[in-house]
């Protein structure tokens, strides 16, 4: 009787386990995301000085640029920020809109264009090259050619980046 129970009981077991991985397939079917990374170069910068406010820059900044690896194409992004000028490093925090357009690894064939979010911070020594970070997220917008889902983050230092993100395709 011991061993009848211990074959039930190694067969619920199994059981149990083909259904968990059964499920773990089918929940990766349906929500396949995928992870990609590359570097880029920016290729164009104009910068605006909004206000100077107790020491500090208020700047509307255009970057436009180019990347390579998972997303490959080009990009142009307008922010707003703050330098902070009173911090060591010369803090600089930021907001705005990335819009890319090319390729995406995974995502069929054509050229698409994705309009992402973006925040970041980073510093600029002096002197020195700017280093920042920012947080990247696909936003629904009318400009786009792919209803994407998507995150990631953008390192800059001087005109280079690198950038990862994890998505979705449709």
């Amino acid at each position: 009787m011991t061993t009848t129970r211990n074959v039930w009981a190694a067969l619920a077991a199994a059981a149990l386990l083909i259904v968990t991985l059964l499920a773990a397939v089918t929940a990766e079917a349906r929500d396949p995301r995928q992870s990609g990374e590359g570097t880029g170069m920016i290729t164009g910068f104009e910068q605006s000085i909004v206000r100077d406010v107790g020491g500090n820059s208020h700047e509307v900044r255009v970057v436009e640029g180019i990347v390579t690896g998972s997303l490959t194409g080009s990009f142009r992004q307008e922010t707003t920020g703050t330098v902070h000028t009173n911090h060591p490093d010369n803090l600089v925090t930021f907001r705005g809109v990335l819009v890319f357009t090319g390729t995406i690894e995974g995502c069929g064939p054509g050229e698409h264009t994705i309009v992402l979010g973006l925040s970041g911070r980073g510093t600029v020594p002096d002197p020195g090259f700017p280093l920042t970070e920012a947080k990247v997220r696909a936003i629904n917008q009318p400009a786009n050619t792919l209803a994407i889902i998507g995150t990631g983050t953008v390192t800059q230092e001087g005109p280079f980046l690198s950038y990862e993100v994890t998505y979705r395709c449709p």
